[in-house]
């Protein structure tokens, strides 16, 4: 700062005062401002699909984010900052993924929670690996960079799976699926948890995610003696799938279909497919029906309250997920640090994260030597149109009952 001093007599000397003042002044301003700078929120973005064909399930796993970042800044946040949650919505368009994960990180996030499906988190993987800033997503392929973190179970739920086809008495276990990368994906943990139940793989037929029709589809799983079916893909393809069977008379099977899949919206259209249509749920979903003596329920239960509590609507997956991503990137703030470095360190540090998803262990390499604690987490439910509630059917110590 210059200092201009004036001629005369005491005028001068107290301007020349003044101005050392107010130099001062700002001086401790702007270090106080400084100082202020550990008060400021940290950043976390979010990019979901918000609209269009996965609008359902991003907003649903939204819905869950939100709640989790609520819950901590109404407790203080962590170390006294508050998390600001930063969103994007990609309109079910991969195209605009990356744009927008740029907009995040220009705006200096430390993580980014979503996106929802596998198509488009493995698309965003190479840039988050690039920008070095952790992606914790519900991509079921499980992106291979090493800054991407998939929230979907990758142990015990397929099991689950074919253990309720085995106890139906299935002979075989056949599947549909979205084609390409997330039909062969599907394919890598069917194979060994069909091998582990002792359930051959029987017919496996890839179709257009897009298709309003999979009648000849369904037809040849009909004609190859497909009793246990696994519908893999979006809530609109399942119940393309379901409602086929319904016109073809295989009411009598089972359909089974990922977690993700149990969206309000597909669940109101169910109608006469909803008797034989099981969804593999996160026990927290269906906290209710669980035993009082199952040891999930210390962690399932807290969650499963506050949400009833909080006047919310019935508790869905996509809610449970985006609530595990938003605890798994708190529990990594609070104990790693608050930068991207810290948290990426905390992921890949072997640490327990338990979630009322499930318990994650993401280990020190990719997918970790350590997989989520995904076992006796994840039970097989039906949904009642006329109660608007679920049914267990299966939880690995059961007798299914029913469709």
């Amino acid at each position: 700062m210059r200092l201009v001093q004036r001629r005369g007599g005491h005028g001068g000397r107290a301007g020349v005062l003044l101005s050392l003042m107010l130099g001062v002044a700002m001086l401790g301003s702007a270090c106080g401002s400084g100082g202020a700078s550990g008060g400021d929120p940290i950043k976390v973005g979010a990019i979901f699909a918000l609209s269009g064909v996965y609008g359902a399930i991003g907003t649903e796993t939204l819905d869950g984010v939100k709640f989790g970042i609520d819950e901590i800044n109404a407790s203080g946040g962590i170390g006294g900052r508050k998390v600001e949650l930063e969103v994007k919505d990609y309109r079910s368009d991969q195209s605009h993924v990356v744009s927008l994960a740029n907009e995040l990180l220009q705006d200096g996030v430390v993580a980014v929670i979503g996106p929802e499906t596998s198509t488009s988190a493995v698309v965003l993987d190479p840039t988050m690996a690039s920008a070095k800033v952790p992606m914790i997503s519900g991509a079921g392929l499980d992106p291979k960079g090493e800054y991407s973190f998939s929230v979907q179970p990758l142990s015990g739920y397929f099991d689950l799976a074919a253990q309720f086809a085995k106890s139906r008495g299935a002979t075989s276990l056949c599947d549909m699926g979205i084609s390409g990368a997330s039909f062969e994906s599907l394919q890598k943990v069917l194979e060994p948890a069909a091998a582990k139940a002792d359930l051959p793989m029987g017919t496996r037929i890839p179709f257009d995610g897009a298709a309003t029709s999979l009648t000849p589809q369904v037809t040849q799983l009909k004609s190859d003696g497909c009793t246990a079916v696994f519908a893999g893909g979006t809530g609109s393809s399942l119940l393309v799938i379901a409602r086929a069977m319904v016109d073809l008379g295989m009411t009598d099977e089972v359909l089974m279909t990922q977690p993700t899949n149990a969206t309000a919206a597909t669940l109101d259209q169910l109608g006469p497919a909803a008797p034989f249509t099981n969804f593999g749920l996160p026990k927290v979903v269906v906290a209710d029906l669980i035993s009082q003596s199952d040891p999930a329920r210390a962690v399932i239960t807290p969650f499963a309250t506050s949400w009833k509590n909080a006047g919310k609507s019935a508790l869905t997956t996509n809610n449970a997920i985006g609530y595990s991503s938003a605890r798994i990137v708190v529990q990594a703030l609070q104990g790693g640090g608050q930068t991207a470095a810290a948290v990426y360190s905390f992921l890949r540090s072997g640490k327990d994260i338990p979630t009322p998803m499930l318990t994650y262990n993401f280990g020190k390499t990719h997918n970790g030597t350590l997989p989520d604690r995904g076992n006796g987490w994840f039970a097989f439910s039906r949904w009642n149109p006329t109660t608007k509630a679920f049914e267990l059917t299966f939880d690995g110590t059961t007798t299914p009952a029913g469709g």
